[in-house]
């Protein structure tokens, strides 16, 4: 007996094994795809005046639409407080995308407005990764009562679908074995945007004291990003659900009043600029990926974000990042930017989800600080994660939306991101930038060599394709 014991403990090892194996030939082929026609950076000392934004950010996918003046929300709470009302209020459609979705005390009333709309007519999608039925953390002060989309909108008219619903099959479907779907996106009767970081689960909505989030979700109303956003919606939906749509289902014909005041404002500064016009860039790297496989620059759209941002930057960097766990790619970046004098700053979460998230993030911070990396760590009240994600070129291009700075962001998962260079969104970031930074302390050489253990390497070779 004790012999089939230890047999079944080293077959499960085994297979343990060739699973990370194959976990990580998966992402580092995927990367390989991305970069094996992508030129080298040939010019590491051109400056801000030389390096084209706009044109770079074009050119590999982002779409330049023009919206009303952003609003950011910065906490759950302000987040809920402008999306239901544009729940209640939606004419035509409402269209959700979610990488983490369940339905519990903190934000049940978003689950029970959109049953209730679509009881009233209006045509409700929702779509959600299959990581949604997985938790990594459990509050014991949480209700235990946190339920899946699937079974929250079983037997209503909500029409639901998972993307990449986890087959045998995919195993034979490297390296899209690890493909997921990273967004969050609400798009409301074809107009009015939500996008950004924060998921619609119990670790977005839960109170920072009880393991919630710190994060942003972008607001803006643009008919514009509408039919880009929902043009991308339905290739999604189409490929995961049996039933199908069209952009023109989703973008109403005649908005009726489409770009309105927002009036979900917190201060009176945002509200007198709130019915302002501005450009913005935006991408969906759901839509792009089809000609990214094809070849058509070898570099993904979120790859070409971090990198305008990066090159675009004449003196100073930074970066807010809930997993700071990145790769030569990524590290060739900031050695690039360094190397031309810029100053490259990094936020990290001082609390985390997982042990192995907390022991594969603490590796790496040694080499960034030997890079020239002044690196950070945000510990919140209570044991909230940084789950925001922001990079900042000179104080006056910004980049947020649901990609980490790492491969699997840039290379497998769908994701969205929003670049604005206009004056209000900069300086609104920039004051949440400062208030993260009064609970943040600078990490020292001396402590991140602490975190260069064996223990920490195998945790970081095990997270980097799913971080």
């Amino acid at each position: 007996m004790k012999r089939n014991r230890t047999s079944a403990h080293c077959t499960a090892a085994c297979w343990h094994m060739v699973l990370i194996v194959i976990v990580l030939f998966s992402a580092g082929r995927a990367a390989a795809v991305y970069s094996e026609t992508q030129p080298p950076f040939q010019n590491p000392s051109v400056t801000v005046q030389q390096f084209d934004t706009a044109g770079y950010l074009e050119q590999h996918g982002f779409q330049r639409v023009s919206a009303t003046q952003p609003l950011i929300h910065y906490s759950a709470e302000s987040w809920k407080k402008a999306l239901l009302p544009a729940i209640r209020n939606a004419r035509t459609s409402i269209c959700i995308v979610m990488y983490l979705a369940n339905r519990n005390e903190f934000n049940a009333e978003i689950y029970d407005a959109l049953k209730e709309k679509a009881d009233q007519g209006v045509r409700v999608y929702f779509m959600f990764d299959p990581s949604s039925y997985q938790r990594i953390l459990h509050n014991p002060q949480w209700n235990p009562e946190i339920v899946p989309p699937s079974s929250v909108f079983r037997g209503s008219k909500v029409l639901w679908a998972e993307v990449g619903p986890f087959r045998m099959e995919r195993l034979m479907a490297l390296p899209w074995l690890l493909l997921r779907d990273h967004r969050k996106i609400v798009l409301i009767d074809g107009e009015h945007v939500f996008a950004g970081g924060f998921n619609i689960n119990v670790y977005s909505f839960a109170p920072l004291d009880l393991s919630g989030n710190v994060d942003a979700m972008v607001e803006f109303h643009s008919l514009e990003a509408g039919r880009y956003l929902a043009r991308s919606f339905a290739e999604s939906w189409n490929r995961w659900s049996v039933s199908q749509v069209t952009q023109e289902m989703l973008v109403p014909e005649a908005p009726g009043g489409s770009v309105e005041t927002m009036k979900a404002a917190e201060t009176t500064e945002a509200t007198d600029h709130s019915g302002k016009q501005v450009s913005l860039w935006l991408v969906d790297q759901q839509v792009d990926r089809q000609s990214l496989q094809e070849g058509a620059q070898g570099i993904s759209p979120i790859d070409a974000m971090f990198k305008a941002v990066f090159r675009s930057a004449d003196s100073e960097i930074w970066l807010v990042q809930a997993l700071g766990i990145m790769a030569a790619p990524q590290m060739q970046l900031i050695r690039e930017a360094i190397q031309r004098g810029v100053k490259v700053n990094l936020m990290l979460s001082e609390n985390q989800f997982a042990y192995n998230m907390d022991k594969a993030v603490r590796y790496k911070v040694l080499p960034l600080i030997d890079a020239g990396v002044h690196v950070y760590m945000y510990k919140s009240e209570g044991n909230a994660l940084l789950h925001y994600k922001m990079a900042m070129a000179d104080g006056r291009l910004v980049a947020l939306g649901s990609a980490n700075f790492n491969p699997r962001s840039q290379y497998l998962s769908n994701e969205v991101a929003i670049v604005a260079d206009d004056e209000y969104t900069v300086a609104a970031v920039k004051r949440n930038l400062e208030e993260l930074l009064q609970r943040s302390r600078r990490i020292t050489r001396e402590e991140a060599a602490t975190w260069r253990g064996f223990v920490n390497f195998i945790y970081y070779l095990i997270t980097i394709p799913g971080g």
